[in-house]
């Protein structure tokens, strides 16, 4: 349903780049800001992939578009240790998805696939692509804090994270998934 692309595609970057542009001016005045931060943050890639050898970016590309769903940052921390870690620093979706007020819960279906997809292809790169023994997901905010902490709690994703032969903990503002 989805492809991971890196953020080097030239062509994916472009209609990435002028698709979201539209999506956030369409959003109104805040969509004027939100523009800015957009061709800031695509323009601040290709920056950050010439400096920094062990950050990765990728577009999580839904079929048939050639533009992104999301954006995915990760770090390879430690990668030549015997104990390396994928950390997934950010992950930024594409302004017509963000959960403005006022959405239908069919649009915030499609946020919430985005969001899943894009964890699940990290997690993908986590024990294929960059060879890690645990993935960690940062909480930004306190409601990403208080949901990594339900998902803990709950154990709501306990079947699913035993499926994929992972544990689940916090580890202050890190949600950490370790291989078992």
């Amino acid at each position: 349903m989805f492809d991971r692309v890196p953020v080097t595609n030239e062509d994916v970057w472009r209609a990435t780049f002028d698709q979201w542009k539209s999506d956030a001016l369409a959003i109104g005045e805040e969509g004027v800001f939100l523009s800015a931060d957009i061709e800031q943050q695509l323009n601040g890639l290709k920056v950050k992939k010439a400096c920094d050898k062990d950050i990765y970016c990728y577009f999580l590309v839904k079929k048939g578009n050639m533009f992104a769903s999301s954006l995915l940052e990760v770090a390879h921390a430690m990668p030549n240790s015997s104990n390396p870690w994928l950390k997934l620093l950010d992950i930024t979706l594409q302004p017509s998805l963000l959960p403005l007020e006022g959405k239908t819960t069919e649009a915030l279906k499609e946020t919430f696939l985005v969001l899943g997809q894009s964890i699940v292809h990290v997690i993908g790169l986590t024990f294929d692509e960059h060879p890690s023994t645990k993935l960690k997901i940062y909480g930004r905010t306190a409601e990403m804090r208080n949901l990594f902490a339900a998902i803990i709690s709950t154990g709501i994703l306990d079947s699913a994270l035993e499926a994929l032969h992972l544990s689940a903990a916090l580890e202050g503002n890190w949600l950490v998934l370790t291989k078992i």
